[in-house]
């Protein structure tokens, strides 16, 4: 699993996590216009313990980090999508969940015109895993985003 953090150009960051109560904080609440740099981070066993603890349940798992530097003109893309597999009993037993995944899309864009279309689009798509596929899509999760 990972946490996200925001870098700001005055130096600050501003972590999902609280370093201290490990209380989430809302992604709603990211300066946007003041980001120089975004990244989603592993969390570090001692941090996760703290992180359940207030309330929500997350594991620490070895993987690598990723970034992005903004620029001037740049926009983040980050969301999370959550996908899961069930299996439904005919015989009125319930659902059984197969499989459950979450995919991370962190990306930088630029927006050009008065239209403000989209510009020079790069996505990554990350999973739980740690592997990564990167794209040109803006938005979305189709065959051209994901292969297996």
């Amino acid at each position: 699993m990972f946490q996200w953090v925001a870098f700001y150009t005055d130096g600050t960051v501003f972590p999902q996590f609280h370093p201290e109560t490990g209380k989430e904080h809302l992604y709603g609440e990211v300066e946007h216009d003041r980001l120089c740099k975004f990244g989603l981070y592993p969390f570090h066993p001692e941090f996760a313990e703290k992180v359940t603890a207030a309330g929500t349940a997350v594991l620490a798992i070895p993987l690598p980090h990723y970034e992005v530097h903004l620029g001037r003109g740049d926009y983040l893309t980050f969301f999370r999508k959550n996908f899961v597999e069930t299996k439904f009993s005919m015989a009125g037993e319930g659902a059984e969940v197969n499989r459950r995944e979450i995919i991370y899309a962190l990306g930088v864009h630029k927006i050009r015109g008065r239209k403000r279309r989209y510009d020079a689009h790069r996505i990554m798509y990350i999973r739980e895993d740690g592997s990564v596929e990167l794209s040109s899509q803006r938005l979305g999760f189709g065959k051209a985003a994901w292969s297996k």
